[in-house]
């Protein structure tokens, strides 16, 4: 009977052993999961007629692809993506658009099969040019002004933060140098708030933050190729700052479009 009992015993601890081990492989080392690499996924095909709402359609389906593609690395599993897009104009040269993704990323760091691990997403906004025959996207490299514009003619008791805020967008397939300058033109003489120059590689661009503490009427001239246009700019608060995109197209024509905010 003892012998009956032990042996019993013994099946039982065996059992429980290899449901805990698991498949043992290579003289003892339990063996991990094995994980297949995460596929891309292919971009959409664009559509036969590009309308103003077709092309909103596959500009947030293409977005979805670039943010989801962007993410996959050796431990990535998944994403949850919220997207969307946003026709700002439609111009003779093409559209102009404005399309970005948000959401949370899910990883397998410790190699066990589950995707345990998260990663919020934070909003991260993209443009896009549109032609017949091209989809073009630019997602710009954010630069501050050291010395945001300040005017002496502040008629304000207490200055408030720096704001403001414009992109130069690239969309030639040629590098581009870009003039910029920026003038207070609220009160009296002209003062000068900004003068730059950006070098711009084909389909990039920069976004400018923090360019003045002074609410006001500002006149912005650009120069390219030796042409240069014009566009006058009313920032008033840090909420109401009327952002705006430098726009140089594929036929090197430059235009002054708005800025807006994608909501999700």
């Amino acid at each position: 009977m003892l012998r009956s009992t032990l042996l019993i015993v013994t099946l039982a601890a065996l059992v429980v052993s290899a449901g805990c081990i698991g498949p043992v492989e290579n003289g003892g080392s339990p063996s991990t999961p094995d994980r297949s690499p995460v596929t891309p996924k292919p971009t959409p095909d664009r559509p036969d007629t590009v309308t103003n709402d077709s092309v909103v359609d596959y500009l947030e389906q293409y977005e979805r692809v670039q943010r989801y593609n962007g993410l996959i690395d050796e431990n990535f599993s998944n994403a949850e993506l919220r997207c969307n897009a946003m026709l700002v104009n439609n111009t003779k040269m093409g559209y102009y658009l404005r399309a970005g993704c948000g959401g949370a990323s899910y990883y397998d760091l410790d190699g066990d099969g589950e995707a345990a691990e998260h990663q919020d997403m934070g909003i991260d906004d993209t443009d896009y040019v549109v032609t017949n025959t091209s989809t073009l996207r630019i997602n710009p490299e954010q630069r501050v002004v050291e010395t945001p514009f300040e005017s002496n003619r502040s008629s304000q008791d207490t200055p408030q933060e720096a704001f403001g805020s414009f992109s130069v967008l690239n969309f030639d397939d040629d590098s581009v140098s870009i003039t910029v300058t920026i003038e207070y033109v609220g009160n009296g003489s002209p003062e000068s708030a900004l003068d730059a120059t950006y070098d711009l590689e084909p389909t990039s661009g920069y976004e400018i933050y923090r360019v003045t503490e002074q609410p006001g009427t500002y006149l912005v001239t650009v120069t390219v190729d030796s042409t240069s246009y014009q566009y006058r700019w009313s920032p008033k608060t840090e909420t109401d700052a009327k952002p705006f995109s430098i726009v140089v197209w594929p036929d090197r024509t430059v235009t002054f479009e708005p800025r807006p905010v994608i909501e999700y």
